[in-house]
C-alpha cells in the first residue's frame, strides 16, 4: 500500500474511534460505524504486516548478498537467519549455502570411517548415552588388532579419514596412561595411510603433544554450547574453560580441531550466534551441528525430540559464516520411525576361509545390515525431587539377520558371543524380543543418586531350518541397582568421601546341553542338538562396592579409592565344556573377589 494511503487509513481510524466515543448515534448508524471501524482496523493491520514482510524480505536479501560476497556476518544477522520460519525464506538460505559449498568444494564427497574403540567414560553428561552411571549401554574396549583390521577395511572401502571415537575412558586417565592409545594411532596411521581423528576428551598438554607425535591429524572436542549456564546443565562437574583451552592448545601444537554444537537442548538463536563467534576466534578447522537424540537411561531421555529442520538451518548458517570450512553431515541420520540397522561383529565379515586351491576368501564380506523394527509404549511419573518412575513395554522384530546358508542349521548371529565365523551366511534369519522394563531413578542431587531397573522379557530367533528357538541371551529377567552418596568433609567442605555400589542379578544364558556319553566316545565335545537353548545356566549375581576419599586444593586435587568387585566371591558360570582329560563336563567361571586400590593426582 502506498505510504500516503496508509497514513490516510490511520487518520480515519483515529477519527472514527473518536466519533464513536463522543457522539450519540442511532443503533443503525452505530452498527454501520462499527463495521466500518472493524474494516479499517483490519486494513491497518494488513498495512503494517505488509511493511514488516517487505522489510524482512529486504533484510534477508541483504544478508544473503553479504554472505555471497563472503563477508563476515554480524551477530544480529545470524540471529535473524536462525529465526526464520517461512519455508520459502529458509529455502533461500539453503540455496545460498549450497552455492557457497559448490564454490569451494564442487560436488566432491568426503567420507569418514567411524570406529568406536571404547564405550567407557568417566563423565556424567546429562545428554550422553555412555555417561558413566548409565547401566543400559553395552560397555566394551575393542582390541587393538580388531581396530586396526576395521580401519584397514574402511580404508579399502574408500573413506578419507579414520575417526577413532571414545569418551574419557578411565583406563587411560587412571590406570595405564595414554601410551597404548599413542601406539594404536601410530599403527592405524601406518596401516591405512589416512589422517586419523581422535576424541579422548580433556587431556594434558603432554598427551596432546603425544597424540600429534603418534600421527593424529585431528583433535575432536565438542563444547555442545558456548552458553556457560547451559554447558553446566549439559556437562555437570566439567570445566567450560578447560575444554576451550584444550582446543586452543591443540591448534598451537599443529592439530586440526573439530567443534560440535548440539541442537534442541534449550539453546537460543543468540547462543548459536555466540558459538559461531567462539569457533571463529578458536580458528577451528571443522564444525559440526547435531540434532539431540534423547537417550535411554539419561536425565534427558524424556526430552522432546527437536525439529530436524533446526539442525539443517544451523548447518546452512554455518556455511554462510564459514564458506570454506569443513561442515560434515550429521552423525545421527534419521530414517523411518522405529526402523534401525546395525553392523555385526567384524569377525563376521572379515574371517578368511581357506579354499581348496590354497587361497583364502572373505565369503561373508557382502552381507547386508541386520534390521529391526522397534515399538515402545512408555509412561513417566515424577516421584519426588529429581526422581521419577518410568515404565516401558517394548517389542522388537529383527529381520535380515545373518544365518548359516544350510536348510538344517540353527546358527544365527543373534547368538554370536565371540570367535571367528567360518559359516557361509546369508540374510534370511529373523528374531523378536518383547518385555516390560520398570525404572526408578534418582538423579544426582543432594550428594546422592541411585538407579533401580527391573526387566522381564522373552527373546527368540528363527534360523535357516525354520524352527523358532530361545536366543542364547534369553535369561528372562534382569534386576540392576546402581547408587552412591558423597559426604563433604573438612572445615570448608572441600574434601569428599564417596560410597558407591552396584548390584546385578539376571537369568543365566541359554545353553545347548553336552552329551557326556557321546563326548567320551568321540574324544571331543558333542552337543545334544535336540535340546537347543531350552535349558539355562545358573543365574548371574554380582555385588560391587567402592569407597573413595578426594581432597581438593586450589591448584590440584588427589583421590584415593578402594573398590571390591564381586564382594560375595560368587562363582558365576559363563559356559560349560567337555574336558577329555578328566572325561567330565567343566565350567567356565567368571572373576571372583577382586580388590582394587587406586590413587590419582590431578593438576
Amino acid at each position: 500500500m502506498h505510504p500516503a494511503l496508509k497514513g490516510c487509513v490511520a487518520n480515519l481510524l483515529k477519527m472514527l474511534t473518536y466519533w464513536r466515543v463522543r457522539s450519540a448515534f442511532s443503533s443503525v448508524r452505530r452498527l454501520a460505524l462499527e463495521r466500518n471501524l472493524l474494516f479499517l482496523k483490519q486494513l491497518y493491520i494488513i498495512c503494517n504486516e505488509t511493511k514488516t514482510m517487505n522489510d524482512s524480505h529486504f533484510r534477508l536479501t541483504e544478508i544473503l548478498e553479504k554472505a555471497h560476497q563472503e563477508e563476515i556476518l554480524a551477530r544480529e544477522e545470524i540471529v535473524f537467519l536462525l529465526g526464520l520460519r517461512e519455508k520459502s525464506r529458509i529455502e533461500a538460505v539453503f540455496a545460498a549455502a549450497r552455492e557457497l559449498r559448490s564454490r569451494h568444494f564442487g560436488n566432491r564427497v568426503f567420507l569418514y570411517g567411524f570406529i568406536y574403540i571404547s564405550t567407557f567414560c568417566r563423565n556424567h553428561c546429562n545428554f550422553c548415552y555412555y555417561r558413566s552411571v548409565n547401566a543400559h549401554p553395552v560397555r566394551y574396549r575393542r582390541k587393538a588388532s580388531d581396530i586396526i583390521a576395521a580401519a584397514q577395511g574402511l580404508a579399502e572401502s574408500g573413506v578419507h579419514l579414520i575417526d577413532l571415537t571414545l569418551g574419557e575412558d578411565p583406563l587411560y586417565f587412571q590406570d595405564q596412561g595414554f601410551k597404548p592409545l599413542f601406539q594404536l594411532i601410530k599403527a592405524v596411521r601406518q596401516t591405512t595411510g589416512l589422517p586419523v581423528m581422535i576424541s579422548p576428551g580433556v587431556v594434558s598438554a603432554d598427551v596432546l603433544s603425544g597424540l600429534s607425535e603418534a600421527g593424529a591429524s585431528w583433535y575432536a572436542c565438542y563444547q555442545e554450547t558456548h552458553n556457560r549456564e547451559l554447558f553446566k546443565r549439559l556437562r555437570p562437574g566439567q570445566s567450560y574453560a578447560a575444554r576451550m583451552e584444550n582446543k586452543e592448545l591443540a591448534g598451537q601444537l599443529g592439530l586440526l580441531t573439530e567443534e560440535g554444537l548440539l541442537c534442541g537442548v534449550g539453546e537460543t538463536s543468540q547462543d548459536i550466534a555466540d558459538s559461531i563467534r567462539a569457533m571463529r576466534l578458536l580458528k577451528v578447522s571443522q564444525m559440526r551441528a547435531m540434532t539431540f537424540v534423547p537417550q535411554k537411561g539419561t536425565p534427558m531421555q524424556s526430552w522432546k525430540n527437536p525439529d530436524p529442520l533446526r539442525e539443517m538451518l544451523v548447518i546452512a548458517v554455518l556455511r554462510l559464516a564459514f564458506p570454506g570450512g569443513l561442515i560434515p553431515a550429521t552423525l545421527d541420520v534419521a530414517g523411518l520411525a522405529g526402523l534401525h540397522s546395525r553392523l555385526e561383529a567384524l569377525s563376521v565379515y572379515f574371517t578368511e576361509t581357506p579354499q581348496n586351491t590354497g587361497s583364502t576368501t572373505l565369503k561373508n564380506k557382502d552381507l547386508e545390515l541386520t534390521k529391526a523394527f522397534h515399538a515402545v509404549l512408555g509412561y513417566n511419573q515424577g516421584l519426588f525431587e529429581n526422581a521419577r518412575l518410568k515404565t516401558e513395554f517394548y517389542y522388537q522384530f529383527l529381520f535380515n539377520v545373518p544365518v548359516e546358508n544350510d536348510s538344517i542349521s540353527y546358527y544365527s548371529t543373534l547368538n554370536y558371543s565371540g570367535g571367528l565365523i567360518t559359516y557361509d551366511l546369508d540374510n534370511k534369519g529373523t528374531g523378536f524380543n518383547y518385555g516390560i522394563e520398570i525404572t526408578i531413578e534418582k538423579f544426582y542431587s543432594r550428594n546422592y543418586y541411585f538407579l533401580l531397573t527391573g526387566s522381564v522379557f522373552d527373546s527368540k530367533f528363527k534360523a535357516s531350518n525354520g524352527v523358532i528357538y530361545n536366543t542364547l541371551y534369553n535369561g528372562s529377567y534382569v534386576i540392576n541397582l546402581v547408587g552412591g552418596k558423597d559426604f563433604k568433609t573438612g572445615v570448608i567442605k572441600t574434601s569428599i568421601i564417596g560410597i558407591n555400589t552396584k548390584f546385578l542379578l539376571m537369568g543365566g544364558n541359554r545353553m545347548i546341553p553336552i552329551d557326556l556319553e557321546k563326548s567320551i566316545n568321540a574324544g571331543y565335545t558333542v552337543y545334544n542338538n535336540n535340546e537347543i537353548y531350552k535349558s539355562k545356566l545358573p543365574d548371574f549375581f554380582r555385588l560391587d562396592f567402592g569407597i573413595s576419599f578426594q581432597k581438593n586444593k586450589p591448584k590440584y586435587s588427589w583421590k584415593i579409592s578402594f573398590d571390591i568387585q564381586n564382594v560375595t566371591n560368587r562363582d558365576n558360570t559363563f559356559a560349560l565344556y567337555y574336558d577329555n582329560d578328566t572325561k567330565s563336563i567343566r565350567k567356565v567361571l567368571g572373576l571372583k573377589f577382586i580388590p582394587i586400590l587406586n590413587y590419582r593426582l590431578e593438576f
